[in-house]
């Protein structure tokens, strides 16, 4: 946790979320400015505490325990901490990948600024041509932008968001349909990286 405090006395809290993957694109997945992005639930077990303050550190261990008004394995957690495993390195791949995307068109802005006023007919004309190579490869991954609210199943951040929540939504055993999620997400995963 990396919280902004305040003059005088705060508080924090943890809700037993381990540390987290920044998500591709924007919308719902966009974290704030300096804000550590939060992941699935901790396992049951023992963890150590680490409190920072300027120059002066101070450590303990606490137990986190599953409510036991819930019937809940542990085998079952770990099985869906595995799935996730799998599923993290491509999430981060990902993201990497529209980061890279981002930067290109920022890139290709900061040219264009440079032009404006300038008669540079080939150079406008391949600045166009990357922008739209940039928007095309961008909306495999992610929806375009649109007023109010809009899911299109076929991009690949959809699927990778059934994929994420079936895997950390649940405490159960996983069954067909995380297996299922994580394969529909995989298959379009291999082919949009490929084209980035």
């Amino acid at each position: 946790l990396n919280p902004k405090f305040e003059k005088g006395f705060n508080r924090t809290y943890w809700s037993f979320e381990s540390k987290g993957i920044r998500m591709p694109g924007g919308g719902m997945f966009r974290q704030k400015e300096n804000e550590e992005p939060t992941g699935p639930n901790v396992l049951p077990g023992d963890y150590k505490i680490k409190l920072t303050y300027k120059n002066v550190t101070d450590s303990t261990s606490v137990k986190v325990l599953f409510d036991p008004r819930l019937n809940v394995k542990k085998e079952d957690l770990l099985e869906r901490q595995n799935l996730f495993n799998e599923l993290k390195p491509k999430l981060e791949i990902v993201t990497k990948a529209t980061d890279g995307l981002d930067a290109a068109e920022k890139t290709i802005g900061l040219v264009d600024e440079k032009i404006k006023d300038k008669n540079f007919a080939e150079l406008n004309k391949l600045s166009k041509s990357i922008k739209d190579s940039i928007k095309t490869l961008r909306e495999l991954v992610t929806a375009p932008r649109v007023q109010g609210m809009m899911t299109n199943e076929n991009v690949l951040s959809s699927k990778l968001r059934r994929a994420y929540g079936s895997v950390t939504g649940y405490w159960d055993k996983p069954g067909d349909t995380e297996r299922i999620n994580l394969m529909i997400f995989e298959s379009a995963y291999k082919v949009v990286i490929e084209r980035i």
